[in-house]
């Protein structure tokens, strides 16, 4: 199996391309660097400097070069004795008018064909449609101060707030309706940002509307979201993978298994994991180990003047504004987010608990707010960041880790 040593990270952009990347390569080799970690090289929205809000996986980036520039790199790269680990993205993807998977699900509704590749808290749009929470104001405001338009190109009809183009419906007849009026016959409701900290009807990168999560434990969309990815190893371009946010996923340890029967035997890949004091990677995953977060902790500590420490302990103290342990501190700021900007979340965790019909009646008002200051609770006070058990019973790792949470 490939073995990375020396690893330099590259972050491609529109303002450090393939060209620029290729004219570095001399440079990057007589400093003896053995293996080259991209940012992702697929189609974001126009003018990231990031590459995590993907809209194409299927396309390289056009504003970071060409298919043909990146083949043309691997055989520079081969001779000169250097590989490539690619980051890929497989949690979530940019909720943008260029992904088409997604503006199709807002122009077709039920009808489209990648309505379950989002996921969404449900997909009966009909009934309740998808948040595109991207206005600056409510919604009768924005069409008040005439910020909202109906317009059309040569794609179709679109509703426009700003630089934003959202598809209209085609199955309804527009004739006589105001722009107020056909915004709320669509599959997709148009709402202010704010209204995301209590209500959300999809799966969000934290709280970060713009990257709507995929349902990549479907095979479908596994499938449909790696295909450049394994014609690329196929072809020798990557020798590695690393896995953003793998702890997004609905299965990470399934999804570790089909990416490794995808890829083969001899593709290295890591995962970008946090692993907290005394956590340990789960062993069954098919992977060599993590991006490395933790061990860069205790790096940074060689860097760290402890001379410094009584000094700095001392400016602290004199900020006079935190008193508490830093524990109690960590847990309190965790409760003040999840109350001031996650309330939908937890409004979703609540109904899917009343869902599974575990309780032996509807919970009244009451009843209802107990069990969501219980989940509420449990989410603040877990010690790591999610547990792997998907199957009753528990795992006895996972149940004593539950037990000191209830304790």
């Amino acid at each position: 199996m490939f073995d990375p040593i020396s690893t330099y990270r590259i972050q491609f952009h529109k303002d450090f391309t393939f060209s620029d990347f290729r004219a570095a390569i001399p440079y990057l080799h007589r400093l003896g660097i053995k293996t080259i970690y991209a940012s992702p090289i697929y189609q974001a929205v126009p003018g990231s400097m990031h590459g995590y809000d993907v809209v194409n996986p299927n396309r390289i980036s056009s504003e970071i070069g060409t298919i043909d520039q990146l083949r043309e790199i691997s055989v520079l790269l081969k001779e000169a004795g250097m590989s490539w680990i690619q980051d890929i993205v497989p949690n979530h993807m940019g909720f943008h008018q260029h992904n088409e998977w997604l503006m199709d699900v807002l122009k077709k509704g039920g009808k489209s064909a990648y309505l379950t590749y989002f996921d969404l808290i449900s997909t009966d749009l009909d009934k309740e449609p998808l948040m595109v929470p991207f206005l600056g104001d409510d919604l009768d405001n924005v069409i008040a101060n005439g910020e909202l338009e109906l317009v059309d190109n040569n794609k179709g009809r679109f509703l426009k707030y700003y630089e934003n183009h959202w598809p209209v419906r085609e199955d309804i007849d527009l004739k006589g309706l105001d722009v107020g009026a056909v915004a709320q016959q669509q599959y997709y409701r148009l709402c202010c940002h704010r209204e995301t900290n209590t209500t959300i009807n999809y799966r969000r990168f934290f709280t970060v509307n713009s990257l709507i999560c995929l349902n990549v434990q479907n095979q479908e969309v596994f499938s449909d979201y790696h295909g450049l990815t394994k014609s690329l190893i196929d072809e020798g371009i990557f020798q590695g993978l690393r896995i953003d946010h793998v702890d997004g996923l609905a299965d990470p340890t399934a999804y570790m298994e089909q990416l490794r029967q995808l890829c083969g035997p001899e593709i290295y890949i890591v995962v970008e994991k946090i692993l907290e004091p005394g956590e340990e990677l789960p062993t069954s995953w098919p992977v060599q180990g993590t991006t490395g977060y933790d061990y860069l902790g205790m790096v940074n500590q060689l860097f760290t003047n402890d001379k410094a420490e009584r000094n700095f302990d001392a400016f602290y103290k004199n900020l006079g504004r935190h008193t508490n342990e830093v524990q109690q501190l960590i847990l309190k700021k965790k409760r003040t987010f999840l109350d001031c900007y996650m309330q939908g979340e937890l409004e979703n965790l609540y109904q899917l608990l009343v869902s599974l019909k575990l309780l032996d009646r509807q919970p009244d008002d009451e009843e209802a707010s107990i069990f969501k200051a219980v989940i509420s609770e449990i989410l603040v006070r877990c010690p790591v960041y999610r547990f792997y058990s998907n199957q009753y019973p528990l795992l006895p790792e996972d149940l004593s880790a539950l037990n000191k949470i209830l304790e």
